[in-house]
């Protein structure tokens, strides 16, 4: 009996030890969840003030992009060469961004910047601080502006300027980037090589069979891109101390002798008249402007960029020392501008049979790039125009029998994209509003903003 009601004991007191210490595991394990608890919400909250900074931070970066989009020309920077950081915003004020307010401090840094030509790419580092709060980010993103030049074609509407419809035909292969505000008008079989966009829905299609090669595919109902409403911008660089400016109506000769290997610009003021011509070296940023109606023909070494405020008529071609399409690596590059028309004049280097070339990345902002009389005479020879043509509406090079697709006057065309305009556009050639993202990164708060690059 008395072995077991000391069994009975020992049992109760096991029970009551592992009571107790099923109590100690409990109690244990409360305060663990409780503390748990107490972190996660201490973790979601900086996890909710990190997110609201980074919020602030992007809404620094959309600044920028917003300032950058409305220059309507590439960016430079500071400094002698123009590739130093430029600091946009210091603890610029940002509205209630998810909740919360703050200031942000914003540089930009020209990157890979080739002499006498704009800036490819861009950094804008941006340091985000919340209002009442000690906490900073800051975050990069490397962009490059998009450039007109970058278009083989393009137009705001694909009619002629007298209203006519003008059509993509099976003789014609466009190799580079192709975009429209407009409806494309396609009769038989063009090839595109290169991507394809148009701000309408649609094709509009000829009667009969068509079947166009869009290589890269074609994209609808994409936002227009505004054409610049003037040469304003390019006017200001050629007013500058490495610019040539001149007014009035102007003959332009570009010239060039390889065994001296010298470069230079004649400039005729007189139309011809009894003042002589006068020789300018090629303008040290690259920029000509003509306040008025000009002249151009003869052969580029360098990278310029030649404008006016008037109609521009080439009188005969206009060509590179170098031809992009034997040698890509050529830095011969040129971009012609006009607030009127390009025009191929009726010169009488131009009314001949045999072939004409530009060399060029050609814009007409009002009205288009046009052949002079391409109604009149017979046909002419093939217009080539090695680079891209940016027209507010399309102009027409020639006539053709709408039975046989025979060429009765004027040119047949042959435009040759040059790829090195993808990214390296004419000095300050008009750009289309739009940045490009091309990388993002987070750099440590303490990092020095102004000077930290890709």
């Amino acid at each position: 009996m008395k072995r077991f009601l000391a069994t009975i004991r020992n049992e109760e007191g096991s029970a009551l030890m592992a009571a107790f210490w099923m109590l100690v595991v409990l109690l244990l394990a409360g305060l663990a969840a409780s503390y748990s608890t107490t972190t996660e919400v201490g973790l979601s909250g900086n996890e909710k003030l990190d997110a609201q900074l980074f919020y602030l931070a992007e809404a620094g970066v959309a600044q920028v992009k917003k300032h950058l989009d409305g220059l309507g020309v590439p960016f430079d920077g500071s400094g002698p060469n123009n590739d130093a950081p430029v600091q946009l915003y210091l603890e610029e004020q940002i509205g209630a961004v998810s909740g919360v307010s703050g200031t942000f401090t914003a540089y930009v840094d020209p990157q890979e910047r080739v002499a006498g030509m704009p800036n490819r790419y861009l950094a804008i580092t941006v340091r985000a601080r919340m209002s009442g709060s000690p906490l900073v980010r800051v975050v990069q993103e490397r962009v490059g502006q998009e450039n007109f030049a970058r278009f083989s074609y393009f137009t705001d509407q694909e009619t002629s300027p007298g209203g006519l419809t003008v059509w993509f035909r099976s003789d014609d292969i466009l190799r580079g980037p192709v975009h429209s505000n407009d409806q494309l008008n396609i009769d038989g079989d063009p090839i595109f090589v290169k991507e394809v966009t148009s701000s309408a829905s649609s094709v509009n299609y000829a009667a009969g069979t068509n079947t166009p090669d869009f290589r890269e595919g074609i994209e609808f109902n994409v936002d227009p891109i505004t054409l610049p409403s003037d040469t304003g911008l390019i006017q200001l660089k050629a007013k500058e101390t490495d610019g040539l400016h001149f007014t009035g109506n102007v003959d332009i000769v570009l010239g060039y002798d390889e065994p001296t290997d010298y470069s230079w610009v004649t400039v005729d003021m007189d139309q011809g008249g009894p003042a002589l011509p006068v020789e300018y070296q090629i303008p040290g940023n690259g920029v000509l402007y003509v306040d008025g109606n000009m002249t151009i023909q003869g052969t580029l070494k360098g990278v310029m960029t030649v404008a006016c405020s008037g109609d521009m008529y080439i009188v005969d071609n206009v060509e590179y020392t170098t031809d992009p399409r034997v040698d890509p690596s050529t830095s011969d590059l040129l971009g012609l501008v006009a607030e009127g028309n390009v025009i191929v004049a009726a010169s009488a280097a131009n009314l001949d049979t045999g072939d004409e070339i530009i060399m060029a990345v050609i814009m007409a902002l009002s009205t288009s790039f046009i052949v002079e009389d391409y109604d009149i005479g017979t046909v002419r020879g093939t217009l080539w125009v090695i680079g891209g043509v940016i027209q507010q509406k399309r102009g027409p090079v020639g006539t053709f029998d709408l039975i046989t697709g025979n060429l009765l006057t004027g040119y047949t065309k042959d435009y040759v994209w040059d790829s090195r305009l993808a990214d390296s556009p004419p000095p300050a050639f008009p750009t289309t509003g739009r940045v490009m993202t091309l990388a993002w990164r987070e750099l440590d708060p303490n990092v020095d903003i102004s000077a930290n690059v890709f």
